[in-house]
């Protein structure tokens, strides 16, 4: 539900991870937000 109101979302499966990702694989779970995040354009207010 939430995935629908995020532009250009993607999912990605970690494998071998649980539910909690920035705590089992930081360096991982950093890398995969920070890679999203350079690809959204910067428009200073939200997307609505």
């Amino acid at each position: 539900i939430m995935a629908k109101e995020i532009p250009d979302v993607r999912h990605v499966v970690m494998s071998g991870l649980g539910h909690m990702t920035a705590i089992e694989d930081p360096k991982r779970t950093i890398a995969e937000i920070l890679g999203f995040l350079e690809t959204v354009e910067q428009t200073g207010r939200a997307n609505r």
